[in-house]
């Protein structure tokens, strides 16, 4: 499973496709989501931490339903 295309999908459907993740973002969310791992994100100001945030129960549950359908 592809996070860029996973992500991608999400921001298509939340109508913000012109919106591209920084390197940090997608990392923060790879660790989360597909690693399992808490994470503290210390970023400066205006980098988009809000988004990552944002997108994260998005995420979780199409992964969830991607894994489910799999089954």
């Amino acid at each position: 499973m592809n996070l860029d295309s996973v992500i991608a999908d999400i921001l298509q459907s939340r109508g913000q496709s012109n919106l591209t993740l920084k390197p940090k973002q997608k990392e923060a969310l790879q660790s989360i989501v597909f690693n399992s791992q808490d994470c503290l994100i210390v970023l400066p100001t205006g980098y988009g931490k809000s988004l990552i945030f944002q997108l994260l129960p998005s995420l979780c549950d199409k992964i969830t339903a991607k894994t489910f359908h799999q089954l």
